[in-house]
This record gives structure tokens, sequence and C-alpha cells, in this order.
């Protein structure tokens, strides 16, 4: 949410303005959340999501996937003085995001680890100052940016390990082959175009908070 204009912006909310003005729509952003995010979309109260939402075997099976437009991996963000290495928080309180494929990969590599689920990543940050958690778990990207908006960002430090590598699509009900094939050809576009890779820079480039290297690009299917 921009501070002055009061909009929704992004990285994924830059997307979806391209993928409308390819479909020739206006662009209507509907607010979402990790668990209601498919369900907005079967029902019809979405068209598209365009949301963060990392491509999975599971999730294949009730939706469809463009071709990736971002490639991440969950981290941990933990306290200064926590050990650096991920397979050290085995047993630990781990905090995620209710829905997300980081809450599912914390059950499948720390089964003895206590996951606590929150609603969004602020509250999870909240559980891990007051100490209710030793760790939390998300997408690089997203806390890279938490924690350069945080004002007690020395307290807190991102671990290098990666908790797993996850690629990032547009979401498509089943039975819109046309609408599918018609977002990933503006994704490959886009990405010819170098349009994509101005869009990265933007929120992830070298004159941000928080730069990463682009280690990827958009393919066709």
């Amino acid at each position: 949410m921009d501070a002055k204009t009061h909009h929704i912006v992004g990285y994924d909310v830059d997307f979806a303005q391209a993928l409308a003005k390819a479909l020739g729509v206006k662009l209507e952003l509907v607010a979402t959340n990790p668990a209601n995010r498919i369900p907005l979309l079967q029902s019809g109260k979405a068209d598209l999501i365009v949301a963060d939402i990392t491509i999975t075997p599971e999730r294949a099976q009730v939706i469809d996937f463009s071709t990736p437009y971002f490639v991440t991996g969950q981290q941990f963000l933990v306290p200064a003085g926590s050990p650096d290495k991920l397979d050290e928080y085995s047993k630990a309180r781990i905090g995620a995001v209710k829905g997300t494929t980081g809450e599912q990969a914390l059950h499948q590599r720390f089964p003895q680890a206590r996951v606590l689920s929150y609603d969004d990543i602020p509250l999870a940050l909240t559980a891990l100052r007051n100490g209710n958690v030793q760790a939390i778990t998300q997408d690089s990207t997203i806390l890279a940016g938490l924690l350069a908006e945080a004002p007690d960002k020395a307290k807190f430090k991102i671990l290098p390990d990666l908790l797993s590598k996850e690629e990032i699509g547009v979401g498509v009900k089943k039975g819109e082959p046309a609408l599918l094939k018609a977002v990933n050809d503006e994704l490959v576009k886009l990405e010819k175009t170098g349009e994509a890779a101005k869009i990265y820079d933007v929120w992830f480039g070298p004159a941000t908070k928080t730069p990463q290297p682009r280690a990827f690009t958009i393919e066709a299917k």
C-alpha cells in the first residue's frame, strides 16, 4: 500500500496492470490472502490470481498456472543473535502464513518443529518480536522488504539458506484455455521487450532498499 496515494502497489500489481492492458480490460484489484485466493478464483469473484502464488502439483489439480513470472525461495527471519544454520531450527517454534507453501515446507522438512500459523506476515513478525516463535518463514523478497521497513530491523537477520525454491505463476480458472494462452503470451512478450526486467528493477533492483539480482527469465511453456 502506497502511504501517499493509499493505492495497492507492488511487483504483482505491476504485472496485473500489464496483463489487464493486454487483455483490453480495466483492472479491478480484489483483496485476498493466501487462504482464500483459490476460492475467489473458482467462485468467479476474481478472474486471475496475481498474488505471489507458488506453482505446486496440488494447486495445479484445481487451477491452471501460467509460465512462472517470478522465482524465489523460502528463508527464515530470526533474532540477530540466533544460530545461522537452518537445521538448528529443526525442533524450534516457527511462524508461517496460513495456506502458504512455506507452511507446507516446514512440516515436510522439520516434522519435529512446532509450526504456528498466522493470517499474514506482519502478525508472524509480531509473534517473533514477542518471543512466541523463534523464527518465521516467507518468500525471500517478502522477508527482505519486511525487514527493510521494520523500525527495529537491527534486532533481526535473514538466514542465507533456502528452505525451498519456488516458482510464482498467474492462477487461471480451469476450463479457460484462451485466457491462459493470452496470459502466457503477454508474460513472454513482457520478457522479450525488457518490460519484465524493468518491473523487477523497480521493486528489487540496485536502487531499492533490498536489491536482489534477477536470476531468472520468463520463458514460454
